[in-house]
Parts: structure tokens; sequence; C-alpha cells
């Protein structure tokens, strides 16, 4: 994919989509419109200026007239879709409807989990399949291995019940499907685990058993669903064990979710896990330090974030090389090691059909 620069025609890694609550739209001398957010960067004759403080004294680069002034600007207060490029090559300068602009770094929260950097490379893919509450970026194929995690909240329409499946059969690890649903009572949803972790070839289950997770725990404990990790407490962390003093399920204590984050900051920076779902690069953006551990920002939710955070915790066990025969600390030192290498030499890093609706019960997803 190439774009027009100052530099000439370049390539570009990808698309990233925001969604806000109002927008400029401007109309230049020359002709052109363009609608953008309050902060869009342009670039002028004395440097960068933001759209919101852009007037009709700044001239403008313009790549058919040379230079160009503001006629209008109007902010409409209106639901608004923008779609900024991902590390344009060669620079951060790119035209946008004629009209020079600065390639827009990430503006996220401050102590992220995941760093600035590595969140402005992430770039979001468009779902083959999308439904209200569902978006599949892969079917599920014969052969494969999934692991998928499961946040449960109490279908309040305030918190999210989430699944988040991975295909882990191959390194990197892939996001392959996200079903995210704030309306679902817990029984109904373990329906919707069961069917789901069926539909990937029976997918190791991951089910935080907090709260209203327990009754989704003993649901599909209850349907006697196959490949169902089961865990006992031990010194503040989970062990992953069968039998009488295990139970259904993962425990978030303190010690786990310090893992858990731990490792997922290594596996998304090192690019063994790639993300694939825009809400989920969302939640990245805005997870948070507070108070000594990672939560969401106050007004953002964190409960795929937090799936990934209870896969990056199976995933750096003994249980997950057993399963898998995937050493997810080797692949990480691995990944880590050739970036140094590259550092050093001088290499800059680029960055089915449907499910039969016959099989998904009355729930309508697929």
């Amino acid at each position: 994919m190439k774009v027009l620069t100052n530099v000439g025609q370049q390539e570009f890694a990808g698309i990233r989509k925001t969604e806000h609550k109002k927008y400029y739209e401007i109309l230049f001398e020359s002709g052109d419109i363009l609608k953008c957010t309050v902060d869009h960067l342009f670039e002028t004759l004395n440097g960068p200026i933001t759209a919101k403080k852009l007037t009709k004294n700044d001239e403008l680069i313009h790549s058919i007239c040379g230079n160009t002034f503001i006629k209008s600007k109007k902010l409409v207060r209106r639901k608004f879709i923008a779609y900024d490029l991902v590390n344009v090559e060669n620079g951060s300068l790119y035209y946008t409807n004629n009209v020079l602009s600065h390639n827009c770094s990430f503006l996220g929260s401050s102590n992220t989990l995941i760093s600035g950097a590595k969140i402005q490379q992430l770039v979001f893919e468009e779902p083959i399949v999308q439904q209200k509450n569902l978006n599949i970026y892969e079917q599920p194929e014969q052969g494969h291995v999934y692991i998928a995690t499961v946040d449960v909240a109490a279908g309040l329409s305030m918190d999210y019940s989430v699944i988040n499946v991975i295909d882990v059969t191959e390194a990197p690890y892939k996001q392959v499907m996200v079903y995210r649903n704030n309306e679902i009572d817990p029984t109904s949803f373990s329906i919707v685990v069961d069917s789901i972790g069926k539909k990937y070839n029976y997918a190791y289950l991951i089910v935080e058993s907090n709260n209203d997770g327990k009754i989704v725990c003993k649901e599909l404990w209850d349907m006697e669903y196959e490949n169902m990790i089961s865990t006992k407490s031990e010194q503040g962390d989970n062990i992953i064990k069968s039998g009488k003093r295990s139970a259904p399920g993962i425990m978030m204590t303190k010690l786990t979710k310090k893992v858990g984050c731990s490792k997922l900051k290594d596996l998304i920076e090192t690019e063994v896990l790639i993300i694939r779902d825009q809400q989920t690069i969302s939640e990245i953006g805005t997870f948070v330090l507070s108070k000594g551990s990672y939560e969401a920002e106050q007004g953002k939710n964190d409960d795929i974030i937090m799936c990934l955070v209870m896969f990056a915790w199976f995933a750096s066990t003994n249980y997950f090389v057993d399963v898998t025969g995937k050493n997810t600390t080797e692949l990480i030192k691995s990944n880590r090691d050739d970036d140094d290498i590259h550092t050093l030499l001088g290499f800059i890093s680029d960055g089915d059909d449907l499910f039969d609706n016959s099989s998904s019960g009355s729930y309508g997803f697929w």
C-alpha cells in the first residue's frame, strides 16, 4: 500500500480507525474539503498546527497548487469515524485531500502496559464475519489448536462478557475471534462459550472464576465440556491441576494478574502474539498503571485485555508446552534476540464458508 507524501509515493503499514464525538469540516481556497478530528495535525509554512488552532492566516502546503489557505472551518458535534495511516515510510508527512498532514502518532494514555511505540504499530483488520457481538478473523481449521479465554460479567449493560480465541498452532500466535456482550446473563453466556469452544476444535477453555465467573464454570462443568482448564490456588497463584483439590476455571489473584501482565507485554512487544481486533487495540491503549496494578482508565473497558492477560499467564505454564508443543518463553527470547541483531545491523522491521447457522442455536451468532 502506498500514499503520496512530500517525498513521493511511500509505503505505509496499515490504517487505524477511531471513533470521535466531534470533528471539523474544513473548506480550503483550493476547493478541497476535509473532515478531520480536532487534533488532526496539518503542516504549514510556519510548522505543524492542529485543526483546532488553524486560522485563515495559516498557509498550508498543497500537492497541486503549491500552497493554500482555509476558507471556512466548521465544528460538527456528531459521531465521526477517522482513518489514520500507520507507519508511513521515510517520514511522517502525507497528503490528505491534497493538503499535507502529519502521520498521527498514537494519542493514548500514559503509563500503558504496552509501550506507546508498539501500540502505534498495532493495526486492526476487518473481520471476515461481523455481527452485533461477534468478530471472526479466521474460521476454525481442522488440526489447529485454539485457546479460548473467558471473562464473565453480570449482564447489566456495564462490563462485558468476553470470549477471546487465539490460534496457537504456529508462532506467532494469532487472535482469530472475539465475542463481546454486556447484556447477556452468565447462564446464557455459558451456552455461547460451549458453542464457540466446540466450533474451535474443542478449544482449551480458561474461564475467570471470580464472581459471576463461578456460574459459567459450573454450567460448563455440568455440560462436561472437554478441555476445560482446572486450577488450584497455591501461594497466591494458580496451579493447573485436576482432581479433588482443583476447581474449574482460574481465580484472578494479584500474583496471577502480575505474571499475566508481564508475559502479555512480552508477547505483544516481541510480536509472538498478533492482535487483529479494533476494540482490543483500543483497550490496550487505555490499560494503564494504577495503584501498583494495571487496569482500564476511568470510563474505559478492559474485559478483552483481561482475557489476554489470562492467555499470557497460561502460555507461560508447562501445561501449555505439553498441549501445544510451544515454549512461549523461548519464542519471546528468540524474537527479542532477532530484534537486537536487526538493530545492531541497522535494519528496520516492516512493521471456509461461514459457520452453518443450523448449529448456532437460538443466539443468532454465525
